[in-house]
């Protein structure tokens, strides 16, 4: 079966797949498939390969393009990395945190506990750490 691709006339656009050739006078039709992703019609009438241009970098994000693909692909800037990098250690001190609750209350019961004293003693060393870890990215460039 024969197949067509529809392109818009005014903007060579892709517009769809059909299995038989447009009537419309909007559109032109190519006989072959030509995904829309990959190519538009040409100033010539024909199908040709395009390339979009690049969508607008930002602090978090820049592109590059993916031939194989055939779409631009989104590669995170190290700002990025490094925001992301915070907020999982924050999340990490968050959840240890959140551990000291048991350990604290054994000791408001009884004071005298060495095994509740060594498990916030353990919980305060690891979010001293990783608050560390905090400023490492900040001056990792300088």
């Amino acid at each position: 079966m024969t197949a067509f691709t529809y392109f818009l006339l005014d903007t060579g656009a892709f517009a769809c797949f059909s299995d038989r050739p447009s009537s419309s006078a909007a559109f032109v039709s190519v006989e072959g498939r030509y995904p829309g992703h990959r190519w538009r019609l040409g100033s010539d009438g024909q199908p040709e390969e395009y390339q979009p241009p690049a969508p607008p970098t930002s602090e978090w994000q820049t592109w590059a393009w993916d031939a194989e693909s055939w779409r631009w692909v989104g590669i995170p800037t190290q700002a990025a990395v490094q925001r992301d990098g915070r907020a999982e250690i924050l999340r990490q001190v968050e959840e240890l945190e959140a551990a000291q609750h048991r350990p604290l209350r054994e000791l408001m019961l009884d004071p005298g506990s060495a095994e509740a004293r060594a498990r916030v003693a353990a919980l305060d060393q690891r979010i001293a750490e990783l608050r560390a870890g905090l400023a490492a990215p900040a001056t990792a460039g300088t």
